[in-house]
């Protein structure tokens, strides 16, 4: 990571933040189908005939706030777009235009159809109740992807994912890095470990099972499962808009229990 040709900090990985994962059974049982592409009238619409079965949609663990942060964040960008993101930001748009309340009444309207125990779970237990089939759709960053991974399921058989609603070609980056603390003590061993982390060897090693996308350009994609390979962003292609999450910088300390763990 770099700015005005001073580094900064090396990645470790690039997430997406704007993922809506989903129990691919679970909406089979009930006919519910996913497409590309999923409108916010299709995911209610999904969502009131979960409800109606007494299914739990949306599964949400919030017990670090930084979760419902996030799934606010996945709904404004759905509704204001990536132009507006930025507006927002360089206050070419303010904070109480229509569309930011449009995008809270959406926020609201999801809250009708969590999980009830939604502000005991983590992030992880949302993901763990969506593999169980106890919810439907769970709005998470391709972390997830390193859950699911790790219990084995099976890409499309198991579980699927569709962009968060209205964000499809728009993708909230978030980036796990590493600094050189100034006047660190240890500067040789710290240094060695930056190399490591950068190199090619441990983006492939640790990408594949955190469900990051490498921050290099010339690793072995092959490697990588069919979630990663549809996430990479092609060469040339132009209708892609990176974003800059809000929710993580401002968020509580990420809860521990991780993928790596």
């Amino acid at each position: 990571m770099t700015k005005d040709r001073q580094i900064y900090a090396v990645p470790a990985g690039i997430h997406r933040g704007n993922v809506l994962w989903y129990n691919t059974r679970l909406l089979e049982k009930y006919g519910i189908k996913v497409g590309d592409k999923m409108t916010f009238d299709e995911f209610f619409a999904a969502c009131d005939k979960l409800k109606a079965a007494g299914i739990s949609a949306l599964g949400v663990g919030d017990s670090g706030i930084w979760a419902s942060a996030e799934l606010f964040e996945n709904t404004l960008l759905g509704v204001v777009g990536p132009i507006g993101w930025s507006d927002l930001f360089t206050g070419a748009m303010q904070w109480d235009d229509p569309k930011v309340k449009d995008a809270m009444r959406l926020f609201a309207k999801m809250l009708n159809y969590v999980n009830p125990d939604h502000s005991a779970q983590s992030w992880d237990q949302a993901i763990k109740a969506l593999m169980e089939g106890k919810v439907a759709f769970c709005s998470m960053g391709d972390w997830a992807d390193g859950e699911f991974l790790k219990a084995n399921m099976k890409e499309k058989a198991d579980f699927g994912w569709v962009s968060h609603p209205g964000t499809d070609g728009s993708f909230i980056v978030v980036a796990d890095g590493f600094t050189l603390a100034k006047g660190a003590p240890h500067k040789d061993a710290a240094l060695a470990w930056l190399k490591m982390v950068g190199s090619k060897e441990a983006k492939e090693a640790f990408n594949t099972l955190k469900g990051s996308i490498p921050a290099r350009i010339d690793v072995d994609r092959s490697t990588f499962d069919a979630y990663h390979q549809c996430r990479w962003i092609p060469s040339g292609r132009t209708n892609w808009w990176p974003v800059v999450s809000m929710a993580k910088p401002l968020r509580q300390p990420f809860n521990r229990h991780s993928t790596m763990r």
